[in-house]
């Protein structure tokens, strides 16, 4: 019976129409499902009082919309954009103000959403040149003194955005390399940032702290690590809320024998 509906359908159509027109048959034959939940992918920090967001297509909508809302106990959605675009850029915002996102998607007349809630957050300044190294198959390699930044915001119902930052320095053969951190406009005795090494070694960084990364193989190692925030040093420690932007030098101090020798 099946069969015989699809065959008879663009024979009616042919027969009061002449043909079928392309995109009403397109509709016909268009799948039947609702658009799935989806929430926008948020890149902050990437230009000066911008927020980036992107979204995957979903064929079963026509098109998008984009909700914003400062970040808030109870976010009001506002929408900011409607289209068949996949990305947009939100511009002209205030320097650490955090906001909300959230996607729908519209199918004929129906809106659907919005979705989940993101963070983003709108700074006047963005991260360094080093970026993308928040992935250890992205590490930055560390040959000389570099000045780069990390960030950490937290906002309400325990939503956070946050960066970390990948490096890696070769190592001769029964030598340490030993890796200097200076946390600009900290006290040496803070501690706002983690240095984590392959092998689930953490450290936690005392401003001017030199760490060694030994090898104790015969053979040159490439030896990985990576530095984030301490979130508890980065946020209010009262409401755990907020948040900044920390700008950090990273130096290779020094190249010598196991144990610190010459």
């Amino acid at each position: 019976m099946k069969k015989t509906i699809v065959h008879v359908l663009p024979l009616f159509c042919f027969l009061m129409y002449g043909s079928c027109d392309e995109g009403l048959f397109s509709q016909m034959l268009r799948v039947a499902k609702d658009p799935f939940p989806a929430k926008p992918i948020v890149y902050s920090l990437k230009e000066p009082h911008c927020i980036q967001l992107s979204w995957a297509h979903d064929a079963c909508a026509d098109s998008y919309v984009l909700y914003r809302s400062v970040d808030s106990p109870e976010p009001h959605l506002e929408p900011i954009y409607q289209g068949v675009d996949l990305h947009f850029i939100d511009s002209d915002l205030i320097h650490e103000q955090r906001y909300l996102y959230a996607l729908g998607k519209i199918r004929g007349h129906r809106l659907f959403g919005p979705y989940d809630l993101v963070l983003g957050v709108s700074s006047s300044f963005p991260q360094d040149g080093f970026e993308p190294n928040d992935w250890r198959s992205l590490a930055t390699e560390l040959l000389d003194d570099l000045t780069a930044n990390i960030f950490f915001y937290a906002g309400f119902d325990g939503r956070w955005v946050s960066d970390e930052d990948w490096y890696w320095v070769t190592v001769p053969p029964r030598r340490q390399a030993n890796i200097l951190v200076v946390q600009k406009e900290l006290v040496n005795t803070s501690s706002a940032l983690f240095l984590h090494v392959d092998g689930d070694v953490t450290v936690s960084l005392v401003n001017n702290m030199v760490v060694p990364l030994t090898n104790t193989t015969h053979q040159e190692q490439k030896i990985r690590f990576r530095i984030s925030p301490n979130p508890q040093q980065f946020a209010h420690a009262a409401t755990l809320l907020g948040g900044r932007t920390l700008v950090y030098e990273l130096q290779l101090h020094s190249i010598t024998s196991l144990g610190g020798g010459g």
